[in-house]
């Protein structure tokens, strides 16, 4: 497919994340974005409850890096549904096609407009993707290898009890790098809603012996019945379709294209 076919199987499904904010949109008066995830939070605040707690917690220095989100999905809101669908149907035991093909599409297309800028302070090293917790295999290694063609990539595994909650603790020892490292890693994870399992593994990735470690997330998970979630929303946030600008990396228009 050529970049016109590949932008016809996303536009009108995802939305850019940071769309809109308090600086050019009056509809969102004191509405921000969390510097880590890209939640919509209060513009008093430079990042979520979530993103400030881990930073703060036992592991605040052992994070990722950098976290590069490249839209929103949103959970209660007829609009853009869906998108939030197909993040969950492209992995199901029968996965959709459709679904795998339209996040296939978002990742090439990323690495079409954008590769200069992921690399813009160093080659990575290696690429991984945050590894199923339930022992399936997913696309998440195929994206990878599209978002870093050139790139090693990189085994780990997924070595805690599934049974376990982990959306609001970080356990980086339920994680397994299949050997010492050095360099930059770029990791891959399909949706974030607290980013609990992508930034356990990037604290097992440093142990191991990263430099750096960066996270792509397709879709940062966003749910309405969030209050600033509902009032970027309701104020145009997901009306825009998802293109080439801006960039995800720099946040802003860049001169890659």
């Amino acid at each position: 497919m050529n970049q016109e076919q590949l932008l016809q199987l996303v536009a009108k499904h995802a939305s850019p994340p940071r769309a809109l904010s308090a600086s050019n949109n009056s509809l969102l008066p004191g509405t921000g974005f969390c510097a880590v995830c890209a939640r919509p939070i209060l513009a008093t605040y430079c990042q979520c409850y979530r993103c400030d707690q881990d930073q703060k917690g036992e592991y605040g220095g052992e994070l990722a890096d950098q976290v590069i989100t490249l839209s929103y999905a949103v959970k209660g809101h007829s609009q853009k549904a869906q998108f939030y669908s197909d993040l969950f149907r492209y992995k199901d035991d029968q996965p959709s096609r459709v679904a795998q093909n339209r996040l296939l599409a978002m990742v090439a297309l990323t690495r079409m407009a954008h590769s200069a800028c992921f690399v813009s302070e160093g080659e990575f090293s290696w690429v991984t993707g945050v590894p199923s917790t339930r022992g399936r295999k997913t696309l998440l290694v195929e994206l990878s290898r599209v978002l870093m063609p050139d790139v090693d990539f990189l085994e780990t595994r997924f070595v805690g009890n599934p049974a376990v909650p982990r959306d609001r603790v970080l356990t980086p020892d339920a994680f397994e790098i299949s050997h010492r490292i050095s360099g930059r890693v770029l990791v891959v994870e399909d949706t974030w809603v607290t980013g609990s399992n992508a930034q356990s593994l990037a604290i097992q990735l440093k142990r191991a012996g990263a430099s750096h470690v960066t996270i792509v997330t397709l879709a940062r998970l966003l749910d309405y019945r969030d209050r600033e979630t509902a009032a970027y929303i309701n104020g145009g946030g997901i009306d825009h379709d998802w293109g080439l600008q801006p960039c995800p990396v720099i946040q802003r228009d860049c001169t890659s294209l």
